[in-house]
């Protein structure tokens, strides 16, 4: 799949499949860069919010434990690479990471 054709609020939720199984994501309805995360707590729906691509805590841990590196590739540009050679490049280095992320769950996953 073309992850560079998606957008912001659309990789937070492929995001929040893998990374947050237990909630339901929906795109976030004020800032569409993020994810609604929803679950039921005593018949009650709760909602938290989900922003992989401005928030870099919630991207570091799988920087780490799937080994990927983000490196400068131009003055305003940046790419992320897996030792696997699957690779991504973007202007904001989150969404270049979580393009790789998400190319190596789909590689796992296939």
């Amino acid at each position: 799949m073309d992850y560079s054709k998606l957008s912001d609020g659309e990789i937070s939720v492929r995001l929040a499949y893998f990374l947050k199984p237990k909630y339901s994501a929906t795109i976030h309805p004020n800032e569409k860069t993020g994810a609604q995360l929803s679950w039921n707590w005593f018949n009650t729906v709760q909602k938290t919010y989900f922003f992989p691509l401005r928030r870099a805590e919630d991207l570091f841990p799988v920087m780490k434990k799937y080994r990927i590196g983000v490196t400068p590739s131009g003055k305003t540009v940046w790419t992320a690479t897996h030792e696997s050679g699957i690779s991504a490049t973007h202007r904001n280095p989150l969404r270049a990471v979580a393009i790789v992320y998400l190319l190596l769950q789909e590689s796992a996953n296939a």
